[in-house]
């Protein structure tokens, strides 16, 4: 059995997101904030080929930056979990400090049936 590699920060959320860390979020939370959040941007960081293909209804691709208030809430996708926790540890340092990345794959996302 392997072992996840977990940090736990004892000041809470706030403070580690301030101090430019991201979090994962899991599909409920995915699903809870796209139907619910307005606000939200779902940054895609799959390649400019797959974006084009399809994408969640209204995401951006990170190669477009984002322009958007630092406190507004972001979640990252990918191919995979590990491309979007880099991406999404990338745009906490810069500085979008409510950040996180979804901890699955795009395809998950699609079967979800979110959209």
């Amino acid at each position: 059995m392997g072992y996840t590699n977990v940090k736990r920060y004892q000041l809470g959320l706030p403070v580690w997101r301030t101090l430019g860390n991201t979090v994962e979020t899991n599909l409920e939370g995915f699903r809870y904030v796209f139907m619910n959040d307005k606000t939200a941007v779902f940054v895609d960081v799959r390649s400019q080929e797959e974006f084009k293909a399809g994408t969640v209804p209204g995401a951006v691709n990170v190669r477009r930056g984002l322009h958007k208030d630092q406190g507004t809430r972001v979640i990252v996708f990918g191919k995979n979990a590990e491309e979007a926790r880099t991406a999404a540890e990338q745009i906490a340092r810069a500085p979008y400090y409510n950040s996180s990345y979804f901890a699955g794959t795009f395809e998950e996302l699609k079967r979800a049936g979110l959209w």
